[in-house]
């Protein structure tokens, strides 16, 4: 998130080019919400137009600027070959590059109030606590032989099977989840369980909790929108208009078609 060419700009405007908050989560809507035709028609609805005339808004200058955001680690993938160990199927590896993952976690604002950057001691009672990393003796004993201004940045890293096809061939993957004990742990916590995150965004076992990106793009270069609830309470809705839900069966499968675990009254 630094390396971008506008880093500099966001230490003093952390929503640039957006003006403030406000206005880049009117950027956000427009963009996940909308077709680039009804962006246009939207920004040249007269109510709008004079709100926005003085701020050179336009469907092209709003996609620029949606465009130059720091986009975090790309994903990469390849094929592994392991000789004279030969699989039935291809084992295909998708991946980040570690360094940037951890530094895309450690300057992501959205933790920014929730980061440790000294070790500590917390006592309760009579008795030392050690429910984070940097609660721990061995913290303490890294961060003395760092220079002035330094910072440990321990990885967390575990992994978990998950099935991504139930009835042809068995495919599975072996996900690897990567944090940094910086993040405090009741944080970091909520994000490094899959099916559980699946199951609080209401998706499906073959899609992707935190974007609209499924099984069949994982890996792709596509920056994928984020998933967010009134996306997917919009396409329950839609849903629900065409099948009642209570015609179970139908309402299933029509909601897995749309990559939804059919529970139509989530949140």
């Amino acid at each position: 998130m630094e390396n971008d060419q506008y880093a500099y700009r966001r230490h003093y405007a952390p929503f640039y080019p957006f003006q403030d908050q406000a206005e880049f989560e009117l950027g956000k809507f427009l963009c996940e919400r909308l077709t680039q035709s009804d962006m246009e028609r939207f920004l040249k609805l007269e109510w709008v137009y004079l709100k926005l005339e003085n701020m050179g808004y336009s469907k092209d200058q709003l996609l620029a600027w949606v465009a130059s955001l720091p986009t975090g680690p790309k994903w990469c993938s390849m094929t592994l070959e392991i000789t004279r160990y030969p699989t039935v199927q291809s084992i295909n590896l998708i991946w980040h590059n570690g360094l940037e993952v951890v530094q895309d976690l450690f300057a992501n604002p959205i933790f920014a109030n929730h980061m440790t950057y000294d070790p500590h001691i917390v006592v309760d009672g009579d008795k030392r606590k050690y429910s984070e990393y940097f609660m721990a003796q061995q913290a303490f004993e890294i961060q003395d032989q760092l220079p002035e201004g330094a910072t440990i940045v321990p990885m967390i890293i575990a992994s978990d099977k998950t099935p991504v096809t139930w009835h042809t061939e068995g495919l599975e993957m072996h996900p690897i989840f990567v944090t940094i004990s910086n993040i405090q742990s009741d944080v970091w916590m909520r994000a490094t369980y899959l099916p559980e995150q699946q199951a609080i965004a209401c998706v499906s076992k073959v899609t992707s909790p935190i974007t609209l990106a499924t099984s069949q793009s994982f890996g792709d270069t596509y920056r994928h929108p984020p998933r967010t609830k009134e996306h997917t309470l919009a396409v329950i809705y839609d849903i629900c208009q065409c099948i009642d839900p209570w015609r179970l069966q139908e309402f299933q499968e029509e909601a897995k078609a749309h990559s939804l675990s059919g529970i139509h009254q989530p949140f």
